[in-house]
């Protein structure tokens, strides 16, 4: 994609100068493990392969953020324009990102679906106030998306663009007929993780997504109005996350 075969360059610029080739026969080198992650949630957290995050997490990956990644022009723009056809420059925007789709099926150490009601509580509380005008929905599950739709009308936007699913399957997982949707899948998401970093509040379940959007936000020295996140815990079973 994009002239290159690192995934890492379809979507955001090398921080250096320094090419992957040259890296390959350079000193003091580290090939990615994922146990390097969870050694950084261990130090950090005291706890590893979770997500539970607290504030000395989030500064060193806003400080990470803010001096190490940056979008390539590509994924820039196409930020950038859908954030300008959803026309809400100007508004007072609340965030909302709910996870469906393999969140519903409840495997093990995942956190614990929470339903559309229990987000409406926390959203209609804050619309109360009278401060936003717009609600920004991301959400993975197309079931989902109607149900906000059906109980706010207008009032609500989001990308229309995006692969969503009616199954209790990740869309990670997905097949679709469009070109490149393996990458197409990370823009979107990529989307709207930025896009809920851009808005006044934010209500959210626990999630990467919602994570990040709040990683985006901290490293541009800015924080939400109002930040809800639901956490209804860990799912405790025997049902281990699997593709298939």
């Amino acid at each position: 994609m994009n002239g290159t075969n690192n995934p890492f360059e379809y979507y955001f610029n090398q921080p250096a100068s320094v090419s992957v080739q040259n890296a390959k026969i350079s000193r003091n080198v580290v090939n990615a493990d994922a146990v390097h992650r969870q050694m950084v949630e261990l130090i950090l957290t005291g706890k590893h392969s979770n997500y539970k995050v607290n504030k000395r997490y989030m500064s060193m990956m806003a400080y990470i953020v803010n001096k190490y990644i940056r979008f390539n022009e590509k994924t820039l723009e196409y930020v950038l324009n859908g954030m300008k056809e959803l026309n809400i420059a100007g508004e007072k925007i609340l965030g909302v990102h709910i996870r469906g789709t393999d969140f519903r099926s409840g495997y093990y150490n995942h956190p614990v679906y929470v339903k559309e009601q229990e987000y409406f509580r926390e959203i209609d509380a804050l619309l109360d106030r009278k401060l936003y005008s717009k609600i920004f929905v991301a959400t993975d599950d197309i079931r989902i998306l109607n149900n906000f739709r059906q109980k706010y009308g207008d009032r609500i936007c989001f990308y229309d663009d995006i692969k969503r699913s009616n199954k209790n399957q990740s869309v990670a997982f997905s097949n679709d007929e469009r070109s490149n949707h393996n990458y197409l899948l990370g823009l979107e998401v990529i989307r709207d993780m930025y896009t809920l970093s851009m808005c006044l509040g934010l209500v959210a379940g626990v999630s990467r997504v919602a994570i990040c959007a709040r990683i985006n936000k901290m490293a541009r020295k800015e924080y939400y109005k109002d930040l809800k996140i639901i956490d209804n815990g860990l799912n405790e079973n025997n049902h281990i996350f699997m593709r298939y």
